[in-house]
């Protein structure tokens, strides 16, 4: 059985349950009010970081297309660039060949020319050498040429009576021996 609300009411001990229910209604309703408040802020709170969170999932695929793009963008250039690069250094390793070939020629060439010219210089020596000889041996006689340029002076130290004539032509033959030998010196 149920008490009626008059013997609730009246005596002291009823009172005094009545009044700590009371006492712990007022501290659950605040309580109940604290989590309330609580539970919007926390729900406000998971809103703002749900949004926070979405601009930053727009923000890194944003930035993985810019990146994409730009890595894109960078391959191509570098594959362009590798190519060129390649083009380059193929048609500078054709045109070294060419190069080297070119230079071949010109030393075979240059050698050839070298012999040539060392033949014709011994030629022209012997020609001159045999026409010296003549005149001298016109106008002397029999005198060997080598006794006549032998040493540097010209005569070797030795001195012989000559004409007018004869200065001439020794100096002509001096002259000729030592541009013989300047010659044969550049060329080898």
């Amino acid at each position: 059985m149920e008490p009626s609300p008059q013997q609730w009411g009246s005596t002291p001990s009823s009172l005094l349950w009545a009044h700590e229910i009371r006492r712990e209604n007022i501290h659950l309703a605040d309580e109940i009010h604290k989590v309330k408040v609580n539970f919007t802020s926390t729900v406000d709170t998971l809103n703002d970081l749900k949004q926070n969170m979405n601009e930053l999932s727009r923000q890194v695929k944003q930035a993985e297309a810019n990146a994409s793009e730009h890595l894109k963008c960078l391959e191509s250039r570098l594959l362009d660039g590798s190519s060129d690069l390649l083009k380059r250094v193929e048609t500078l390793v054709i045109e070294n060949g060419r190069f080297k070939e070119e230079l071949k020629d010109v030393r075979r060439e240059c050698a050839a020319r070298s012999r040539e010219l060392s033949l014709l210089l011994k030629t022209m020596k012997s020609e001159v050498m045999n026409e010296v000889r003549a005149i001298l041996t016109q106008e002397r006689g029999a005198l060997p040429f080598t006794k006549l340029l032998g040493g540097a002076h010209g005569n070797g130290g030795e001195y012989f009576s000559r004409s007018s004539s004869d200065s001439g032509l020794l100096l002509l033959c001096m002259g000729l021996s030592r541009l013989g030998r300047d010659i044969v010196g550049s060329v080898n």
